[in-house]
């Protein structure tokens, strides 16, 4: 994990993740990734923002207007 912020060090898996409040789940695509992600329920799409890969089990950190964004649970755009 390349940032630390003393929530998230040291989590390496799913339902760790989702207990530090990575509780959104969203697919972010573009033409050459499809990306299946937890974030916090309050990240603004727009900027940058830490996000776990559920595909990977690692942290990322995410450029989101680099990105479609959608919400899995309700199939509309973020």
């Amino acid at each position: 994990m390349a940032e630390h912020d003393g929530i998230t060090e040291g989590l390496e898996c799913d339902n760790a993740a989702v207990m530090a409040g990575f509780t959104r789940e969203i697919f972010a695509r573009t033409t050459t990734l499809d990306l299946h992600l937890l974030i916090r329920p309050d990240t603004d799409l727009d900027g940058h923002f830490r996000a776990w890969c559920t595909d990977e089990q690692e942290w990322l950190r995410i450029g989101g207007w680099n990105f479609c964004i959608q919400d899995v649970n309700s199939g509309a755009s973020a």
